[in-house]
């Protein structure tokens, strides 16, 4: 659907739906989100669950080829709206992926150093 694949907003929401589909298939319910959530420690969701909802939510936005998105980069569900509701569908120049995953590294050793 075009209107899928619409701005930041409308690629959020799919994030979104997709997320609480997971939740209420595994769980049988949909907590409440916050981009702090945690995908493992607070939405109980796996490592192989994280990797299905990436795929499910680019094949929704339409996103061919190979993910952009390593797996193991995803902590939280604000992680996941940015990876994948922030960048443009398969427009983006793999030298901003890998900024953007040395930064969120840089900052989780910057929280573990200060913890």
């Amino acid at each position: 659907m075009a209107s899928e694949r619409g701005g930041v907003e409308g690629r959020g929401g799919i994030v979104r739906e997709e997320v609480d589909r997971l939740l209420e298939e595994r769980h049988g319910e949909r907590p409440p989100l916050s981009a702090a959530s945690r995908l493992e420690a607070d939405l109980g969701l796996s490592s192989l669950d994280v990797a299905s909802l990436v795929v499910r939510i680019e094949e929704r936005l339409g996103d061919s080829g190979p993910s952009a998105v390593a797996v193991s980069d995803l902590r939280t569900f604000g992680d996941l709206l940015s990876s994948l509701a922030g960048a443009p569908s398969s427009a983006g120049s793999p030298d901003d992926s890998l900024m953007q995953a040395r930064a969120r590294a840089a900052a989780r050793r910057r929280t573990r150093k200060s913890g």
